[in-house]
């Protein structure tokens, strides 16, 4: 007999049975698949999507109706734009289009400007020979104007001639020792060939400045002595220094002089050069066989291309 048992109290009476205990809630979590084509996870998926799927379908039609309403709104609101402001808009463009453009500021913006002659001159050259010479401006600062010329004197063409004339410079174009004893009548200059080259401004920012640095000569002690007070000389003595002030060398530089009496141009002389250095002097002595020539001063015009290396003398070794 178990002492810790209480015993009833009523011996004859049928103790009553214990209430049945409740069926557990059937779990899907511990369901195996025996084929394995269905796993506990993904049945819990699909269990979840069949219990919301309403909530779902309607949360996807309250947002196709906010996106519709959105974008009718936005349309409606550029219609409305385009027909207060945008067809006004493409009348005055379809006007501006039917119009010509004007691409005359921009061409002259870009292109250059065409040579200017202001002057063409005819000088005694010697015995029965004439000069004719022409000066001639490049009044564009960043082109490079190159061709070949020629002169009709008297109806005769002469020989071609090539030439170059630096940006924002003037050059003498000349013909000189023309034949002829009874002195020209006339002469027009032609430019048969013209060809523009251009000068970046990423090269070169200041051409005028760049190209004096690279010009600087100097033409000092000038003397003229004519044929009359020339003792033993049969022609008028010109004489005078010639300095290269640059900081280049050229290799055969070549020039024009031009003889001015009271500042008025009354000759032009051609003077070559072997080779000319840096900071050196050449003492420079000419003859012209005209017998009226009087010059009181000279100018000195260099025929150098800068813009081609060529003319410069390699640095020494």
């Amino acid at each position: 007999m178990n002492l810790y048992t209480k015993q009833n109290d009523n011996p004859g009476q049928t103790p009553a049975a214990a209430p049945a205990p409740k069926p557990a809630k059937p779990s899907f979590e511990k369901y195996v698949d025996p084929t394995g084509e269905l796993s506990s996870q993904d049945l819990r998926y699909g269990m979840w999507y069949v219990q919301h799927r309403v909530v779902i379908y309607r949360c996807v039609v309250l947002g196709l109706v906010a996106i519709g309403a959105v974008l009718w709104a936005f349309s409606l609101w550029q219609w409305g734009s385009y027909l207060i402001f945008g067809v006004s808009n493409d009348i005055l463009l379809e006007r501006q289009t039917s119009q010509s453009i004007n691409y005359r500021p921009a061409e002259q913006h870009f292109s250059a400007a065409p040579l200017q002659v202001l002057s063409t001159n005819l000088f005694p050259g010697g015995v029965d020979k004439y000069d004719t010479v022409s000066e001639v401006a490049n009044p564009n600062d960043r082109f490079l104007a190159r061709g070949t010329y020629y002169y009709i004197i008297d109806g005769e063409k002469t020989k071609p001639k090539p030439f170059f004339i630096l940006p924002g410079s003037s050059m003498l174009l000349a013909e000189l020792g023309i034949k002829n004893s009874g002195g020209p009548g006339s002469a027009d200059l032609v430019i048969e060939t013209m060809d523009w080259k251009r000068v970046s401004s990423h090269q070169i920012k200041d051409t005028k400045a760049w190209q004096e640095e690279r010009l600087n000569f100097a033409l000092n002690d000038f003397d003229f002595t004519s044929l009359a007070g020339a003792r033993g000389a049969q022609a008028n003595v010109i004489t005078f220094s010639l300095v290269n002030q640059s900081p280049y060398a050229y290799s055969a530089p070549y020039f024009y002089v031009g003889l001015f009496n009271q500042d008025v141009l009354v000759g032009v002389m051609p003077l070559a050069v072997d080779s000319f250095a840096s900071l050196e002097t050449k003492k420079i002595d000419l003859r012209n066989f005209v017998n009226t020539l009087t010059a009181s001063s000279a100018k000195l015009f260099p025929l150098i291309n800068v813009y081609d290396p060529t003319v410069y003398l390699p640095p020494a070794k």
